[in-house]
């Protein structure tokens, strides 16, 4: 037994089906267990991070309307240390969903945004504009030698 979120449907399939039925019965259930299939499968979100747009396969709930979703996307950018501003030539974006990523520096890897509780000036900060993704650092923080960000958001 599957829970489903209240008015929702979910995204997990039984595991056990009797099939003792006639022939229309057959099609009728089996038409159903397909398209619950095909549903279950691609609301499941995506596991590819690629630098160009993609489907990420999650669904927003549109502002205005429960029943309408919307499509999240998903790109990633690596970090050239030489250009902490970038472009990231997305249009049409409604919202950003997700900001992250991870910075290299000398000696590790630091998530983004870096928090630096005891030191303020160790902060790495990453920022989005309509245009652009800005990765800054305090005047103490560690100096970035690579890395990637992760944008996910959903279009207009």
């Amino acid at each position: 037994m599957t829970a489903t979120p209240e008015g929702g449907t979910s995204p997990f399939l039984p595991t056990f089906r009797n099939l003792e039925l006639n022939d229309e019965q057959l099609r009728i259930v089996l038409s159903q267990y397909l398209t619950n299939s095909a549903y279950a499968v691609n609301i499941k979100q995506s596991g590819q991070y690629e630098t160009i747009e993609l489907l990420s396969s999650q669904q927003f709930t549109d502002q205005t309307s429960a029943q309408k979703k919307r499509q999240g996307f998903r790109k990633i950018f690596y970090i050239d240390p030489a250009n902490l501003t970038f472009s990231h030539n997305i249009s049409g974006v409604q919202l950003f969903t997700n900001i992250y990523g991870v910075v290299s520096v000398s000696g590790g890897w630091y998530p983004l945004p870096l928090v630096d509780v005891v030191n303020v000036t160790n902060q790495i900060s990453i920022q989005v504009t309509n245009t652009q993704v800005i990765i800054t650092g305090g005047a103490t923080a560690p100096m970035i030698t690579g890395g990637i960000v992760v944008l996910e958001y959903v279009k207009n």
